[in-house]
């Protein structure tokens, strides 16, 4: 069994690696921006481009998307339609425009105002599903407070605080909530499975044609619910988040810290295990240096420094962690002569090193091992920086 498996697994991962890499491959389909000064960026109306990557503050897509968007940024604003899926991370954001697929997303306060033709997934604190939106499948959701204006064709799987339901769902729904309002709207196909510390409070005019089920829940400390199915929806969009971040940071070390991404990616495939090694001795001996360095009260001070300068430097090695990574496997599968280093060294080694650290054990100790030979290579130019300077 346990073989079974683990060859299940491996040929999950191998498959999403292919699917990644074909996908990230595809340069004449993509476009990448980025404000030089991680500002603004705005899409114009009439420019309309196919797959679209992008980071910022304040985000704007005005012109139609043919393929899919993945954005991540402060205030994000999608105007335009888009052909494919969304997957977008930020702190506010509103979708207005027409969705062909799905969307993924997360963030602080989210607005839903345009067609999406699939399922949404989506987490955050603040959600409105506008009466002007509607979903063509099937709706996962989690948050504090969510207020459903607009029609679902699908099933509805939610969690959260209060809940507001006021349109016509064309399937179940199931639901772990602090407090559910039907409103007089309402029109629900199928059936209403809940759990909730009181019972919903259900508006006259409403409209349920399904079995209402409800069972009570004890109110309960933070983090005490067990729901796998909620666990995993936020989870996924953590998850998702976390993706959108690391691709960020990537992408800012490629574009603005070029030179450096390139010592680094080729320093650390090309000298593997001298790189390894230093890498494993400054993650080891470094703390222990720090502590020699506070017994004595001289070294006090410096000993704060080089615990900074250690700290700054493992977390700049778990983000050029991914971009060798990504160098690394695009050399491999299209046997180029040398490594490349750009977006798509980010977007595929953010995707596959992030899916294969899932596996348990040997996922991690890969994603380890790339963090150790990116922190050997970064010690060795620092250290090299110090002794030209003398």
């Amino acid at each position: 069994m346990k073989i079974i498996k683990l060859k299940n697994i491996t040929c999950l991962i191998l498959g999403l690696i292919l699917i990644s890499s074909l996908f990230a491959f595809n340069a004449s389909a993509a476009e990448f921006r980025v404000n030089e000064k991680m500002g603004n960026v705005v899409i114009s109306q009439d420019k309309g481009v196919k797959n679209l990557y992008t980071a910022g503050n304040m985000i704007s897509i005005n012109g139609d998307i043919e393929k899919s968007l993945y954005i991540g940024g402060n205030i994000i604003t999608i105007n335009g339609d888009v052909e494919g899926n969304i997957f977008v991370g930020g702190n506010t954001i509103i979708i207005k425009g027409d969705v062909g697929d799905s969307v993924h997303a997360g963030g602080s306060s989210i607005l839903i105002e345009g067609n999406i033709a699939e399922d949404l997934f989506i987490g955050g604190g603040n959600i409105t599903i506008s009466e002007s939106a509607s979903i063509g499948g099937d709706l996962i959701i989690g948050g504090g407070t969510v207020d459903i204006q607009g029609p679902i064709a699908g099933n509805i799987l939610l969690g959260g605080g209060q809940i507001m339901i006021n349109s016509k769902i064309g399937g179940d729904i199931k639901a772990q909530v602090d407090e559910l309002f039907i409103g007089s709207q309402a029109e629900i196909a199928g059936n209403l499975k809940y759990s909730s510390p009181k019972e919903a409070d259900i508006e006259e005019g409403s409209v349920i044609l399904g079995e209402i089920d409800y069972k009570e829940k004890a109110i309960k400390k933070i983090g005490s619910s067990k729901s796998p199915k909620i666990l995993f929806g936020i989870l996924t969009i953590a998850f998702l988040i976390k993706l959108l971040t690391m691709i960020a940071s990537g992408l800012i070390l490629v574009y603005f810290f070029k030179n450096i991404t390139q010592q680094v990616v080729k320093g650390s495939l090309t000298n593997f295990w001298s790189s390894l090694g230093r890498g494993f001795a400054t993650l080891i001996l470094t703390p222990i240096v720090v502590i020699i360095l506070l017994i004595t009260v001289i070294g006090i001070w410096l000993a704060g420094l080089v615990g900074i300068v250690y700290v700054l430097m493992v977390f700049l090695a778990l983000s050029l962690a991914s971009i060798v990574f990504g160098s690394w496997l695009i050399k491999i599968i299209k046997k180029q002569s040398e490594y490349k280093i750009d977006w798509q060294a980010v977007v595929t080694g953010v995707i596959v090193l992030a899916l294969v650290t899932l596996i348990p054990l040997v996922g991690w100790f890969i994603g380890f091992i790339f963090v150790l030979i990116s922190l050997g290579t970064l010690y060795r130019m620092a250290f090299q920086g110090l002794i030209s300077k003398k």
